[in-house]
């Protein structure tokens, strides 16, 4: 009996001590992360663009979400390595992936604007989707598409009306501070499709 007890005992250490050790490394990563990102901001803001990609890169392999959207901008302007709009679409896919915001839009963006060759508004709306109840630039993005029609949609200036709505209202009370214009731009855009086609606007 005393012999079970103490494997049993061992067995809980064993399982302690992993979890403790689970636990120091994802704190390790988070850190590691989080300084190499900020190191990386700073860098860009000083356009040492090669630091800042090198450090992106860093802090994206330890699992900071939104260094995917830096990386992604690097491969397309040519920041600190050289262009490669298969690279930034990567990027920005993988960033999506993890539910960056900003990895999303321009990801969306891609297609929307045709920045990889194809311009693809289903595949635009189908990825802002994912973010359109925390994000202004999803309901902007959106209302956009459905008010121009094509490239694998249908012209629908009802919807093109309701997601600029919302956006205008801000219905979804989104604060990140590059959003603070968007509901006066929604606004804006209401104003033109009424005036150009008031039986959209209910």
């Amino acid at each position: 009996m005393k012999k079970m007890i103490v494997v049993f005992i061992y067995l809980l250490m064993v399982v302690f001590l992993n979890i403790s050790l689970s636990a120091n490394d994802i704190y390790e990563d988070s850190y590691k992360a989080n300084l190499n990102y900020n190191i990386a901001i700073e860098s860009y803001a000083y356009k040492n663009y090669k630091k800042a990609f090198d450090k992106f890169q860093l802090a994206a392999k330890y699992g900071k979400a939104n260094a995917n959207f830096y990386l992604s901008a690097c491969y397309e302007y040519g920041d600190g390595v050289k262009k490669n709009m298969k690279k930034a679409l990567y990027y920005a896919e993988k960033g999506a992936k993890l539910g960056d915001r900003d990895s999303i839009d321009a990801f969306a963006q891609y297609y929307m604007n045709g920045k990889g060759g194809v311009k693809d508004y289903a595949k635009a709306i189908s990825i802002y989707k994912k973010n359109e109840k925390k994000d202004l630039n999803a309901l902007m993005g959106i209302g956009l598409m459905y008010y121009y029609g094509g490239h694998g949609i249908q012209q629908n200036k009802f919807k093109a009306y309701e997601y600029w709505l919302s956006c205008a209202k801000n219905t979804i009370k989104d604060k990140a501070p590059v959003s603070i214009d968007l509901p006066l731009r929604c606004e804006e855009n209401l104003g033109i499709l009424c005036g150009s086609s008031p039986w959209a606007c209910k």
